[in-house]
């Protein structure tokens, strides 16, 4: 006899769409322009656009957006196993790796005699070390572990792999689509009769 079991979180948020699917998980942030949440572990954006409606259990936590104060937290005030969690994750989400690729694009273009004081001012560790208290801000630790999994899974590599590619192809598409309407839409000029 062969028994399927399915995890299930203790509560769970519905996203019905209006191909008829419903998305079952948990919404972590919700605006006017989309609604996100995780599902089997995975981070899923859904568009209002493509929703027919979302259900929000009754144990759902309140995912209403909080603002973040810049300087109203410090670095020093997170305790230790907080801080490593955010630090796994800006590694395991290439975060660092394009914030240490980004400043050497910058201290290349500088002059030569101001490139030293760049590299000095762009300090990847001090950077990690402001922006952790955002991270900490806005998620929890179990959050934050889950998009390590993410990240660190075939899945997240791939996709932070292909994410470069995608988005070239995506904005070169839009691009041609633009061209194609523009070309559609716009009457041609008139051109002179010679005599």
């Amino acid at each position: 006899m062969v028994c399927a079991f399915t995890v299930s979180p203790l509560w769970a948020d519905k996203v019905y769409l209006k191909s008829g699917q419903v998305v079952e998980g948990k919404i972590y942030e919700q605006s006017s322009y989309a609604v996100k949440m995780m599902v089997n572990q995975m981070p899923k954006m859904f568009y209002q656009n493509e929703i027919d409606r979302v259900e929000k259990s009754e144990d759902s936590p309140n995912v209403e957006p909080k603002e973040y104060e810049s300087g109203k937290m410090n670095f020093k005030d997170i305790p230790e196993e907080r801080r490593a969690l955010v630090k796994r994750l800006l590694e395991a989400n290439g975060a660092r790796e394009s914030l240490a690729m980004y400043f050497s694009q910058i201290a290349k273009q500088a002059p030569e005699e101001a490139r030293s004081k760049i590299k000095d001012m762009l300090n990847i560790d001090e950077i990690i070390l402001r922006i952790t208290p955002v991270y900490t801000y806005y998620y929890t630790d179990e959050e934050i572990r889950e998009m390590i999994r993410f990240y660190s899974g075939p899945t997240g590599k791939k996709l932070l792999q292909l994410t470069p590619a995608i988005m070239e192809k995506t904005l070169e598409e839009a691009g041609n689509y633009f061209q194609e309407y523009l070309s559609q839409t716009t009457p041609a000029a008139p051109t002179q009769a010679t005599e």
